[in-house]
């Protein structure tokens, strides 16, 4: 899929039942399209991830997976894996 231009990336989020990203733009245009979107999220958040727990109000197709500790991605990665494990064999 190539994906030139913002429309095209719309196109291919569109076409996901789950988008799992960093806090990129992807995954702001994921939620902002109502796409299931899994962002992982450092221990000293954006401000838009500022609020404690796994939601977001600006987004509600959105769960946030947090960095427990500076430096450690172990625990949202391993979190995010048992959540697809789980979300696959729906």
């Amino acid at each position: 899929v190539s994906l030139e231009t913002w429309s095209d990336t719309a196109k291919a989020i569109a076409s996901c039942d789950l988008v799992i990203s960093s806090c990129t733009a992807i995954a702001h245009l994921a939620g902002g399209m109502g796409v299931q979107t899994w962002t992982i999220v450092p221990f000293v958040p954006y401000y838009l991830w500022s609020l404690p727990g796994e939601k977001t109000p600006h987004y509600d197709s959105m769960t946030l997976f947090r960095q427990s500790t500076v430096k450690n991605w172990i625990t949202p990665f391993e979190q995010i894996a048992e959540r697809l494990e789980e979300y696959c064999e729906t």
